[in-house]
């Protein structure tokens, strides 16, 4: 969004005329929340043992510092009336897309002359969620991003353009990711140059593998953890950040594991007969425990 920002500063031939987000929870509006959502951050930074330290972006901040409109789609940006309001006071020419987990339909996109997504891997082999996760998850030594045009069905359009970062012995998927935001900022001059001409792009080629919300449970939730080895269990965190393990029959939210002894608190046996605990949660006192468990149930909640 800044990159694009900065091309409409330095460019004669495109403008922005407005933000639209469906998710107005992220859309901070007093300093009041601002200074809440900081706070649960760095909280959660904290407790989870984080080494990356990521600040909460502020869309209606942002918005506001660009001088431009910001429209909330709070029943969906495929809403009938929605549409219909963002023609009426933004009067857009073209859309472009990041970051966007709501799947746009026909009308939308046909009400405009193009649409192009910003897709956080390598089309058609790494569709739909947690691309980048993805990639690290099934061994791969680099990770793409791909810029598209969007059509009802999902990441399915003709390629822009598209690249890829290596992926390091031990990335995780926050280095990853970070360092395809910044390559994909750099492509947008080009993919701007593209979309300004016309470019109807590259038929999409090869095997194409969907990854869904349920493909995402089922790796990220462990209700067994003696079902998995030590080996996999810490490649789930090092792909997926954080991961759900059953543990003591309580769900805890994971984000490492290092060798234990039968008298560590949260620790279990992996399938290889490895005894691991959860370092980021045993080590934390209880008030802080529960805080982290009223931070998850708040997020769920979309509070």
């Amino acid at each position: 969004i800044a990159a694009t920002l900065r091309q409409a500063d330095i460019r004669s031939d495109f403008d922005v005329c407005g933000f639209v987000t469906s998710q107005p929870d992220r859309v901070v509006r007093s300093q009041r929340v601002r200074a809440r959502t900081t706070a649960l951050t760095l909280l959660e930074t904290a407790t989870a043992g984080r080494r990356q330290w990521r600040t909460p972006f502020d869309l209606g901040v942002t918005a506001r510092r660009a001088r431009c409109p910001l429209l909330v789609a709070e029943q969906g940006v495929n809403e009938p009336a929605f549409v219909e309001r963002l023609h009426r006071e933004l009067q857009p020419d073209v859309l472009l897309s990041f970051y966007c987990l709501e799947i746009l339909g026909a009308p939308l996109i046909d009400s405009v002359s193009q649409a192009v997504n910003y897709h956080d891997g390598k089309l058609p082999e790494h569709a739909g969620l947690a691309a980048t996760r993805n990639s690290i998850y099934t061994g791969e030594t680099r990770s793409g991003f791909t810029y598209h045009r969007m059509t009802p069905a999902i990441d399915a359009g003709p390629i822009l353009l598209e690249g890829f970062v290596p992926i390091g012995p031990s990335a995780t998927s926050f280095e990853v990711a970070r360092a395809k935001a910044v390559a994909a900022a750099a492509a947008l001059p080009t993919v701007i140059d593209m979309m300004l001409a016309g470019a109807p792009g590259e038929p999409q080629h090869g095997q194409r593998n969907m990854f869904t919300r349920d493909d995402l449970r089922a790796i990220s939730q462990v209700d067994d953890p003696a079902a998995l080895d030590a080996a996999e269990i810490e490649l789930r965190i090092r792909a997926f950040g954080t991961i759900r393990i059953v543990i003591g029959g309580r769900t805890e939210a994971v984000t490492e594991v290092k060798p234990a002894s039968p008298d560590d608190l949260f620790s279990f046996v992996s399938a290889d007969g490895r005894r691991l605990r959860a370092t980021r949660i045993s080590g934390l006192p209880a008030t802080l425990i529960s805080i982290r468990r009223r931070i998850s149930r708040m997020r769920r909640r979309g509070a």
